[in-house]
């Protein structure tokens, strides 16, 4: 800059970055930050691999204590294996996934029976069709699972037993095209679902008391039975029992929600209980029989068994995001590297639906 009288002072940008310029300036932090971009890139490409490996090996130890445990019997805390079948806990590595379970994604994969809420809805949809059942409810439900005509498909009665398994699943197909969960689903409603419609659908986990603790038989039959007593409920099927775990009465307690999904859940649980005093699965309980339960006086069919395990269960892992997953790792999103600490498994939520 020149001054008159022949006085001349240097350019300020150039004299304060010591003479470069400043599109040189520019390229050196272009350069910079893509170097830094690529060290980060390697950096979480390394945890992320970490991270693959101990959940690989978690499920293959999984995997191991289940055949120890179960001798086939679905895997340990509720991870099926992605290809479904009853017995096996899952081949760690299927689908390129991170393990064995769920690569099909939230409520398309399979849970303790096999099915998907595709596979399920297209066998029960050409079953409806072939024997003029429509529509189909839990009562119905219940009986091609747990007492099924002879000649029912193997298939079929395990299709029914998914949708006890999984009764948001079912409230989301009988309710896709008219609103309020009645238990009724029509052909059009499976064949709709049978097509990939309610893939997307979170399927039902384990539910718990009010203070947090795991429903077992006695425990829910003591919930229903004080409930039938207070409101005048003599007796109960399926059907009732899908009213009050997924469109239930105003008031209805938390509690006796929770006992009526286990009992849908746990069909063989109700199946003991209805036919504690007549034999042959007719679906119709007295609350005398839940008062019997209540009181321990009749066997439980799932002690000591694993919570069923369901299709949200079974698409656990499989709809993590690498940031959920980072995350878990204790590195909040690459905001610090925090200790790495061990792998913590999100807490399971109540997964309640009151419509």
């Amino acid at each position: 800059m020149n001054f008159s009288g022949g006085i001349s002072l240097p350019n300020t940008a150039s004299s304060l970055l010591g003479g470069a310029s400043l599109s040189s300036l520019t390229s050196q932090v272009a350069q910079l930050k893509q170097q830094v971009d690529q060290q980060v890139s390697m950096l979480a490409g390394s945890v992320m691999q970490q991270l693959i490996g101990q959940i690989q090996q978690s499920l293959a130890q999984a995997q191991q204590l289940a055949q120890q445990l179960g001798g086939g019997q679905s895997g340990a805390g509720g991870l099926p294996g992605a290809g479904g079948d009853a017995g096996g806990a899952g081949d760690v590595g299927g689908d390129g996934a991170l393990g064995g379970i769920g690569g099909a994604g939230v409520g398309g994969a399979a849970d303790s029976t096999g099915m998907t809420p595709q596979s399920a809805a297209g066998a029960l949809s050409s079953y409806m069709s072939q024997n003029g059942v429509d529509p189909i409810t839990p009562n119905q439900l219940y009986q091609l699972a747990q007492n099924p005509p002879a000649g029912t498909p193997p298939d079929v009665s395990k299709a029914a037993q998914f949708m006890l398994q999984n009764p948001d699943v079912f409230k989301a197909i009988e309710t896709h095209d008219v609103p309020g969960a009645d238990g009724k689903a029509g052909i059009g409603d499976m064949q709709w679902a049978a097509q990939g419609g309610a893939d997307g659908t979170q399927g039902s986990q384990a539910p718990t008391m009010s203070d947090g603790s795991p429903v077992t038989m006695q425990s829910a039959a003591g919930a229903i039975a004080a409930y039938g007593q207070q409101n005048g409920v003599g007796t109960t099927d399926p059907n009732s029992l899908y009213q009050l775990a997924m469109n239930p009465p105003a008031g209805t307690p938390p509690d006796v929600q929770s006992a009526a999904k286990f009992m849908l859940q746990n069909p063989s649980a109700y199946q003991a209980i209805e036919t504690a005093d007549v034999k042959g699965a007719d679906g119709l309980s007295s609350m005398a029989n839940f008062q019997k339960a209540a009181q321990g006086g009749i066997a439980d069919p799932t002690a000591g068994a694993s919570p069923t395990a369901t299709a949200s269960d079974s698409s656990f892992i499989g709809g993590f995001s690498p940031q959920i997953m980072m995350s878990m790792m204790g590195m909040g999103g690459m905001g610090g590297m925090g200790g790495m600490g061990s792998l913590q498994m999100p807490k399971q939520q109540d997964d309640d639906d009151n419509a």
